[in-house]
């Protein structure tokens, strides 16, 4: 198994890896961020077999860490919560990971639960639960629209005020950044990140992807822009990456109307699921999802700590 540095060459390869993948990215990170963008190359490196691409980031720089979201053979390496269920093939696939590196695997609670003999024969242990948000997207936005948790009278009050939903790709990528840094600094406090994302990395994904895959959408009132998203689809999974709103708008139910467009935008797609991601142990963030009619799920965050020596690594060029 070949250990290389993860150099612009080997994005086209990756990019295939990503959008040919059944899953939509994790709700802890999609792989956009964690592989193909510039911040984290010169950090990043690839084991290459088989036809997996299994990328991993130094970490202290001793130590390996397997990066958030790496997609191989159907499935995402820190994303399996899209599959529907553990078969013999997934169990291979994991079995035949790289043993000299750290793994964190994050996997729907339910296929740990009943599996953790299996799990603990694979080295995997359960570190911690995180909980996320989904939506199970209709046939029909009627269909969804009539659900019973579904706040449709913020979504009319948005409507009746005049807001409408703009969707496109990096010509939006600006005016949805400025919504984005309000939401950073209001939430600075409560947020894991010590710094917000840069507008170049953000331009970067809108260029790495194709049109069909990330999408940014922005609320406009009176031809100012006050909320957006960036979410990106596959091919029956959608999933919420990154949105901002201007506070002071609040009263004016942007972000209703906002996610209501999304899965309308996504109904027309195709697809099954829209992954609101975590929601920081936030209350009142999670009290809004699910006025969008989503559900609270958990997801395990399992680990395999074997620590391998990066000089011997990079020595070797290669793993067992």
């Amino acid at each position: 198994m070949q250990l290389l540095p993860f150099t612009e060459e080997l994005v086209p390869l990756w990019q295939q890896a990503v959008d040919n993948t059944d899953c939509s990215p994790s709700p802890l990170g999609g792989p956009e961020f964690n592989s193909t963008t510039i911040r984290g190359w010169g950090k990043t490196f690839v084991f290459m077999a088989n036809g997996l691409m299994i990328p991993v980031a130094r970490s202290e720089t001793t130590h390996f860490r397997m990066v958030k979201s790496a997609v191989y053979t159907g499935v995402s390496v820190n994303s399996l919560l899209g599959i529907t269920q553990m078969n013999d093939q997934v169990w291979t696939d994991l079995a035949r990971l790289p043993r000299r590196c750290v793994i964190l695997l994050d996997i729907p609670e339910e296929h740990y639960c009943g599996n953790e003999e299996k799990w603990q024969a694979l080295d995997f242990h359960p570190s911690e639960r995180i909980a996320y948000h989904k939506i199970d997207v209709p046939a029909s936005y009627d269909e969804w629209f009539s659900r019973p948790n579904v706040k449709r009278y913020n979504v009319r009050a948005a409507q009746r005020k005049g807001l409408t939903v703009t969707f496109g790709g990096a010509e939006l990528s600006e005016s949805f950044y400025q919504v984005y840094l309000l939401s950073y600094s209001r939430w600075k406090d409560r947020q894991t990140a010590s710094k917000p994302h840069s507008l170049a990395r953000i331009q970067r994904l809108m260029e790495m992807l194709p049109d069909s895959l990330a999408r940014i959408a922005t609320v406009n009132h009176e031809g100012q822009v006050i909320a957006g998203a960036i979410f990106s689809h596959y091919h029956r999974t959608g999933g919420y990456l990154y949105g901002g709103i201007d506070y002071a708008f609040r009263e004016l139910k942007a972000n209703n109307l906002l996610h209501a467009e999304i899965i309308r935008y996504l109904i027309d797609k195709g697809v099954s699921e829209y992954n609101l991601g975590t929601s920081l142990n936030l209350k009142d963030l999670e009290h809004f999802k699910e006025t969008l009619g989503a559900s609270r799920h958990l997801s395990v965050t399992l680990c395999r700590d074997r620590f391998p020596r990066l000089k011997r690594l990079l020595h070797k060029g290669s793993v067992s």
